[in-house]
């Protein structure tokens, strides 16, 4: 579960996926109240906690002030598996919009959809997720940006271990037909799983997962790859050893466009440690550029996370050789509302721009990138 850490890659996700018809970073979000008792027209039981605030919410203040409830709306766009679906989805609605998007403004009904993502059960009257939530564009689309495995795009672990092997310790890797060392999935990052065509309840397991808070493994390395990816729009992939680098490709349009990243998460996810969810921290950067994105999970913030990029930014974009993009998660730390992930923050960010400001870039060897294998990343 990593929490809000999840907005900013779900927010690319759909920006991806719903061009060129929709440009999301132009979307606003209606709130009308500030709990709710469904998910995109699909009622709950019991209505939900409170996400603040009330009123109208632009992408770039859900991203600096990690608004929840936009969370939810750009999840729900994303339950459905076309593009075309959208047709019967977002029913046009002046009065009671729950969100305005190229202009105009939509009430989000995913009970209108011919391929509904729930079913309803006949003893109870309880909405069911269906069994392929994997085939939606949101999951479709989090696998193919993120490397993360669904049902639809599951390996077994020896694959999926030996994969990661031959770009994180390339000198640890093996070859068909051996089998797999013991002692692999110690040294190597788990792959993220999301098992989406498991969830049995629309608010607890379905809706939480678009806030960050499904049993999905990501863990420290993913995250930083995956938060690597929005800062550069490269599809960077994280190496242990030293050695020649795969050439990484762009990331789809339109996280490869420099304008779109600066316009649509460069500048509010800077404006987190500004005046956003992260305002409390007061490390000097010395001039290198810091943008990040803060995680809570639990009211009374019961595990906090922390994903960063520092760096020399020159041309529109992070400069290879002179970036770090870190993540750290503190789990149970249960204070009540005292947030310990900042402490933590004004102790370790000083130690990366330190290191950013001693460190001499070594010169940086490419290979071209190999089938079968993630590409790598050309900035060391």
């Amino acid at each position: 579960m990593i929490g809000s850490t999840i907005k900013p890659l779900t927010f690319a996700t759909m920006a991806s996926k719903l061009l060129p018809k929709f440009h999301l970073e132009d979307m606003v979000v209606h709130a009308h109240d500030l709990t709710h008792d469904n998910l995109g027209g699909i009622p709950f039981k019991d209505e939900t906690a409170p996400y603040p605030p009330v009123g109208d919410i632009s992408m770039s203040h859900f991203l600096t002030q990690s608004r929840t409830w936009p969370a939810v709306i750009i999840g729900a766009l994303g339950l459905v598996e076309s593009q075309d679906e959208l047709k019967s989805t977002m029913v046009p609605d002046g009065s009671n919009a729950d969100i305005t998007l190229g202009g105009k403004e939509y009430r989000i009904n995913l009970l209108n959809s011919p391929n509904r993502i729930v079913t309803q059960d006949s003893r109870t009257g309880n909405w069911i997720p269906r069994t392929n939530l994997s085939d939606t564009l949101l999951f479709t689309g989090l696998s193919e940006l993120f490397n993360i495995q669904t049902p639809a795009t599951k390996t077994t672990e020896a694959d999926a271990v030996r994969l990661r092997t031959s770009t994180f310790l390339p000198s640890l890797a093996w070859k068909d037909p051996q089998r797999m060392p013991t002692y692999s999935t110690e040294v190597v990052p788990r792959r993220v799983l999301y098992e989406c065509d498991s969830m049995r309840s629309v608010k607890q397991e379905l809706l939480t997962s678009l806030i960050g808070g499904a049993q999905s493994l990501w863990n420290n390395v993913t995250m930083c790859e995956a938060f690597a990816r929005l800062c550069t729009g490269q599809r960077i992939v994280a190496r242990l050893e030293p050695g020649a680098v795969p050439l990484a490709p762009p990331m789809p349009a339109p996280l490869n466009d420099k304008s779109w990243r600066e316009e649509a998460l460069l500048g509010p996810l800077e404006e987190v440690h500004r005046t956003g969810t992260a305002k409390s921290i007061t490390v000097d950067f010395k001039g290198y550029r810091a943008v990040m994105k803060t995680g809570t999970l639990g009211e009374k913030i019961d595990s906090e996370s922390l994903m960063f990029t520092i760096g020399k930014f020159a041309n529109g974009g992070f400069v290879p050789g002179q970036t770090v993009t870190g993540y750290f998660f503190m789990r149970d730390t249960n204070t009540g509302g005292n947030m310990l992930k900042f402490s933590l923050a004004d102790k370790v960010l000083p130690i990366v721009v330190d290191y950013l400001e001693h460190h001499k870039p070594k010169a940086t060897t490419t290979a071209p990138a190999t089938a079968g294998a993630p590409e790598g990343d050309p900035s060391g």
